[in-house]
């Protein structure tokens, strides 16, 4: 199983509402990238059921309702704002690439919907579903495009209108598909994966990477394009150190790894509860028929299992390496894989079911992040 990792206190504040001026900003984020994409394809889209529950799906599940992003003024997202960060950086590489207006609508269409699959609180709960009821956001996003319900299939009119084939947008998103962009969505820095690690590293307002979406996307089109400059690779080898500090401080840190544990022995403890449809739904709907989890969440002096005096949670870390002695070559997409390796290592983290100081965590997480600027060291 691995030796235990060393405990880091969680946060102890009381759970307060999210303020308005915290909703207000990420409302006005999600608008203000939404209008800079000018896409009519994109604007209806947003627009659909399918698309729209993703406004109400919390970016990063249970850390979105602990106790530490609840009582701060956040700058709080969801799936959705995600997906539209990630068209975003869809449309600027087909500009880059002069696509047609095919590949180009194909492409965004791929972005947006990638992830209208995700289950209430995103991928805490996933697993679970996945090992009771054979559910994953996988699965169900192919479903949600590709499905008979009637919600699908006012997506796929949308996609008709505007010529865009949901069968081909389907398979851009799994990688298998003839298309440019193609290893922009499989590849191991994909759009996916720009967008969400640097608004991770984004979390609670701000922590200053070096980087930003445009920056990375422009070089790795430019890698892809055979200008594998030592600039461009250094752009490519940051943005993976930091997602390694992501993984390791905040996503799959104290925090991270407590808060999904908590949503697992709920969901063990009430399983005569759950139901496959329930994976369809929001976290606002799971809320109101799961309020003692979302209690529980923001509240460690509220379990709503019964707990040990302490205990110890398995869980799986993952370690991201730039490996230096592969360099980017003209197969850029298995070089990339050489390049950019993840690990996955078993580990221990001791809980003892209190919490300490708030403000702990936060400076961990803002030192580790930071000093992964001025750092070659992979992580």
């Amino acid at each position: 199983m691995g030796s235990p990792t060393k405990s880091i206190p969680l946060p102890a504040l009381p759970p307060g509402p999210r303020t308005r001026a915290a909703r207000q900003r990420a409302a006005f984020g999600a608008r203000s990238l939404l209008e800079g994409l000018q896409s009519e394809l994109i604007a209806e889209l947003a627009q659909t059921e399918v698309v729209a529950r993703l406004r109400k799906v919390s970016f990063l599940g249970a850390i979105d309702h602990s106790p530490w992003a609840r009582h701060a003024q956040a700058y709080l997202t969801s799936r959705f704002d995600h997906s539209i960060g990630v068209a975003l950086l869809a449309k600027s590489a087909a500009r880059k690439l002069k696509l047609s207006a095919r590949q180009r609508d194909t492409a965004l269409a791929a972005a947006l919907l990638h992830d209208v699959g995700h289950g209430p609180l995103s991928h805490s709960l996933e697993s679970a579903f996945a090992k009771t009821f054979g559910i994953d956001h996988h699965k169900a996003t192919e479903d949600r495009i590709l499905g008979p319900s009637a919600s699908s299939r006012a997506l796929r009119a949308v996609l008709k209108q505007f010529r865009v084939d949901a069968n081909e947008v389907v398979r851009l998103m799994n990688g298998e598909a003839e298309h440019p962009l193609a290893a922009f969505f499989s590849g191991p820095i994909n759009f996916d994966t720009v967008e969400g690690i640097l608004r991770t590293a984004n979390y609670r307002g701000g922590v200053r990477t070096g980087l930003d979406g445009g920056t990375t996307i422009d070089a790795l089109v430019q890698v892809w394009m055979g200008h594998a400059t030592q600039d461009l690779v250094g752009v490519l080898d940051r943005f993976w150190q930091t997602k390694g500090l992501c993984y390791s401080q905040l996503v799959r840190g104290n925090l991270g790894v407590v808060s999904d544990h908590k949503c697992q022995l709920f969901f063990d403890a009430n399983r005569h509860r759950f139901r496959p449809e329930h994976f369809a739904w929001d976290d606002a709907a799971f809320s109101s028929h799961f309020p003692e989890l979302f209690c529980w969440l923001g509240d460690d002096a509220a379990p709503a299992v019964k707990l040990p005096d302490r205990s110890s949670i398995a869980y799986v870390r993952r370690l991201f390496e730039v490996s230096t002695s592969h360099s980017l070559g003209s197969s850029t997409l298995v070089s990339m894989r050489a390049r950019y390796r993840q690990h996955k290592k078993p580990a221990v983290l001791d809980w003892p079911h209190r919490t300490t100081t708030a403000r702990e965590p936060l400076t961990i997480w803002e030192t580790n992040l930071r000093s992964a600027t001025a750092s070659a060291t992979p992580y």
